[in-house]
């Protein structure tokens, strides 16, 4: 993966006064990552169908979904950040590239289905994750190790909210906002994590119990939470009030990060395990098919048990077919070609080179060619 390091790492065992070094590969975070994945996927067909169908109850599922399902793919991604490897240009600089590649492509879709303006400087719906990766990726060594750097990370958090210059230009916000999620998950040690997977069996039943209690009792304590909240991007109108809510939303994301690892089997599950661990791609793929398929198939449908039916079925191909390992090592191999021809500039860095350029005028091209477009409308009116 580019995204996220190799799930594999050695953990100090004490057997017999002798210490050893053993190599485990976490199932649990692909599992973590694989659930989380396909909330992501679900969520977001859901959320498509929202924007237009305002009080249809797929609103609540949405709002729900979104109260932990990022909170948590930060956490992890904090936690499998912890090398150097992933800290590096190189990778930095891929997923500049990816980001690039998928923001622009999704910024055309937009701008065919829905009107949307280009907006050069704004990441397009879920690619603000990919910024922000980048951006806690490269700043986390200086401020990890700093004295009460968690405690500062959820100030920071909080205190953003009153800033309405800082907005979601460049992710900025939400930078900062879900900072503290990615900054737990990179400080907690692999061997504190093994101690913790190896002691939980011990008390299993007791953590389902009280993942159950829990899911039940946050259903009816976030019905009217609006999105804007959750996403952690707005600016505070009624500062108290809001200021509640996003330490309300901290501490349940944290207990449902915390009760999903100790209820979560740390084994192989078929589908789950896999797009867990070839997660990236389906996150870059999937926004596009999202509000397409919603614009093409499902924008005039009412029903809602139809509806969140065939998105559970839309969500499950399109989580299989770019999570499996053939689709993922394709695009590995061809984001790493690209950036070695563009870090080379040799002939085939320099056509692909150029070929972004124009991809990237023909984009910019959008606004004033509808500009023109506007002010001929109107002079034949």
């Amino acid at each position: 993966m580019i995204i996220q390091e190799s799930n594999q790492f050695f953990v100090i065992e004490n057997r017999q006064n002798t210490h050893s070094k053993k190599k485990i590969r976490y199932n649990i975070l692909d599992n973590f990552k694989g659930l989380l994945i396909f909330l992501v996927v679900l969520g977001h067909f859901l959320y498509e169908h929202s924007i237009y169908h305002k009080k249809s109850f797929i609103n609540t599922i949405v709002k729900y979904i979104y109260i932990f399902h990022m909170p948590s793919f930060i956490f992890c991604s904090g936690f499998l950040s912890k090398s150097e490897n992933s800290r590096s240009f190189t990778t930095l600089s891929k997923l500049i590239l990816i980001y690039l590649i998928f923001n622009f492509s999704h910024g055309y879709i937009l701008y065919l289905y829905r009107n949307e303006k280009f907006r050069l400087l704004y990441p397009y719906n879920s690619f603000w994750y990919l910024l922000c990766i980048i951006y806690w990726r490269f700043s986390i060594k200086y401020f990890a190790n700093q004295y009460c750097s968690i405690s500062i990370s959820f100030i920071i958090s909080i205190l953003i909210g009153f800033w309405r210059e800082i907005t979601s230009e460049f992710s900025l916000k939400r930078t900062f906002s879900f900072f503290p999620y990615f900054l737990i998950g990179s400080k907690i040690s692999k061997d504190t994590f093994h101690k913790i997977l190896e002691n939980r069996k011990r008390f299993q039943i007791i953590f389902y119990s009280l993942f159950f209690i829990f899911l039940l009792f946050s259903i009816k304590s976030f019905p009217n939470i609006e999105l804007s909240h959750s996403m952690m991007d707005s600016t505070y109108k009624n500062y108290k009030n809001d200021i509640k809510i996003r330490i309300k939303l901290f501490i349940f994301s944290f207990i449902y990060i915390i009760l999903i690892i100790l209820v979560l089997p740390n084994i192989k599950i078929p589908f789950v395990t896999k797009i867990g661990k070839n997660s990236l791609f389906i996150y870059a793929f999937h926004r596009i098919f999202t509000i397409i398929l919603f614009h093409e198939i499902f924008s005039k449908s009412q029903n809602d048990s139809y509806i969140i039916l065939f998105y559970l079925i839309f969500s499950i191909i399109i989580c299989f077919i770019f999570g499996s390992n053939y689709f993922t090592n394709i695009m590995n191999l061809f984001i790493n070609c690209l950036h070695e021809n563009l870090k080379e500039l040799k002939k085939k860095g320099k056509i692909m080179g150029l070929f972004f350029s124009f991809s990237f005028i023909g984009i910019l091209m959008i606004e004033p060619l509808q500009i023109i477009k506007e002010k001929r409308k109107n002079k034949i009116h």
